[in-house]
Order: structure tokens, then C-alpha cells, then sequence
């Protein structure tokens, strides 16, 4: 991990983009060395973001950015970061995006995309999407 973060602080990247749990294992690297790398931007993406986690990143690197998205391009969303939570917008132009109740109480997200013609997911489920709490359909 010291190589990763000589290699960062000698680049000095503008942004960085990957997964929450990479960049924490890189953030806590950084912190135990007592250091920061100010970017403007660290972008995450493909994983669940916890509170602890924005506030490491945001401590170490700075302002975070969050997505979601599907391999399956049903759903797009940006994540707006409020304190240490996240509140995610679905793109409109992008899918449509529904919210199916499941037998068990809870919701999961279904959508359907717009703009893939040769074999369109229909309203495509997925468990990511436990509970809609931080959702705006």
C-alpha cells in the first residue's frame, strides 16, 4: 500500500474514481501515514457507500461524488452527499425507474431502459436496492 500512495502523492491526481472500499483502504493508508492528497473530486461508484466512509474521504481527499448504475443499464442515479448520507436522483433521460413492493414489506427498484434497442432490460430488477429511503423516483 506505501508504494500506492508514494505513486498518488508523486501524480497528484485531479480526481479519483473506484469503488468506496478501495479508496477507504487507500484513504486509511493515507491517514496512518498522517498525510492528505487534496483532488477535486473523488468519484465512487458500483458499491454501497457508508457514513465512515464519506467522512474519510472527504477528510483525506475532499469532496466525494456517488453514482449508482447497472451493469444491465436499467438505472442511473448521481448521489448528492448531505453530511454523511447520500441522496440519489434517477436520471430520467436515461431509464424509466419504478419502485415494486416485494412481499417481505420492502421495495426494490425496476427499471427499464431507454435507449438500448437490440435487447432492452424490462423493468429489471435488482436487490441493490433494499429499501428506497435516499431514492427520488
Amino acid at each position: 500500500m506505501s508504494h500506492i500512495v508514494q505513486t498518488l502523492v508523486k501524480l497528484r491526481p485531479a480526481f479519483l474514481h473506484g469503488y468506496p472500499s478501495i479508496w477507504e483502504s487507500v484513504g486509511l493508508a493515507f491517514r496512518s501515514a498522517n498525510l492528505k492528497l487534496p483532488v477535486r473530486g473523488v468519484f465512487l461508484c458500483s458499491e454501497e457507500v457508508f457514513p465512515e466512509q464519506l467522512e474519510l474521504l472527504r477528510t483525506v481527499f475532499g469532496p466525494v461524488f456517488v453514482s449508482y448504475g447497472q451493469t444491465e443499464r436499467a438505472i442511473l442515479a448521481y448521489g448528492y452527499v448531505q453530511g454523511n448520507a447520500v441522496e440519489y436522483k434517477i436520471v430520467p433521460m436515461y431509464s424509466y425507474a419504478e419502485s415494486i413492493a416485494r412481499v417481505d414489506g420492502f421495495s426494490e427498484l425496476a427499471g427499464t431502459n431507454l435507449f438500448v434497442r437490440t435487447m432492452p432490460c424490462l423493468l429489471y430488477t435488482s436487490d441493490a436496492a433494499d429499501e428506497l429511503d435516499g431514492v427520488d423516483l
